[in-house]
């Protein structure tokens, strides 16, 4: 294992320890939204736990994503199944196939990453191609359906316009990573960075913090993941 990786893993430990700390901090100001409030104290308690088991998974998953390391898969599988259900019980069902979506990539990127693992245990990377040309296409193309539903039907969370861009443009650059495609990180980088800025625009601070915590292990992933280390 060379000096960069060596680094990459030490700071994604730090990120990772952060994150968690962060999550613990976050899981005290965790509350249910209106919508709950005449429900059972069953029901409200239960969309508060899987909420917060759904961040600790999130940022276990991205820490192994950046790792290339396919344990990802596991992390992300609760991750994605406790997201459904917290969205299920806040009545926020737009955004329910979505996660299910989540579910297909996430196994779709498993077996093909698992496929593709080299001697140092690390998932092989790849600059564009025409495949990786042909998935941006036919990504669009959905992504730009997918806005016109959610415009349609609204889209909570951001606002509306905001919102639904970045979902149609996040499930192509989830597709390119689950293929191994290294500039899935760069749309990722693009979207982080519209996301906060819309943030911190609106003045919404807290919402800043679990984002961060997804854009900091982006930032590692760009700047210490090579495709060159397979040419």
């Amino acid at each position: 294992m060379n000096k960069r990786i060596q680094m990459r893993n030490i700071v994604l430990k730090i990120i990772l320890i952060m994150g968690l700390a962060v999550g613990v901090y976050l899981s005290f100001q965790q509350s249910f939204p209106a919508i709950l409030n005449s429900a059972s104290k069953t029901v409200q308690n239960t969309y508060i736990w899987t909420s917060i088991i759904a961040m600790f998974a999130g940022f276990i998953n991205i820490y192994y994503t950046t790792k290339r390391d396919v344990k990802f898969i596991y992390p992300d599988l609760i991750n994605l199944i406790m997201t459904i259900v917290a969205l299920f019980l806040a009545q926020t069902y737009s955004m329910i196939p979505l996660s299910f979506w989540g579910i297909i990539v996430g196994f779709i990127q498993y077996f093909d990453w698992k496929s593709n693992v080299t001697e140092t245990g690390e998932t092989k990377l790849l600059r564009v191609d025409k495949t990786a040309i042909y998935i941006m296409l036919a990504g669009a193309v959905v992504a730009f359906l997918i806005v016109g539903i959610l415009m349609i039907i609204g889209h909570e969370g951001q606002g509306l316009i905001t919102g639904a861009f970045t979902t149609g443009t996040g499930l192509i650059a989830s597709f390119l990573l689950a293929k191994r495609y290294f500039i899935a990180e760069y749309i990722f980088f693009a979207l982080n960075v519209l996301m906060l800025s819309t943030y911190l625009i609106s003045g919404q601070f807290m919402l800043m913090i679990v984002p961060l915590v997804y854009f900091a292990n982006n930032i590692v992933f760009l700047f210490f993941n090579r495709v060159s280390d397979y040419d």
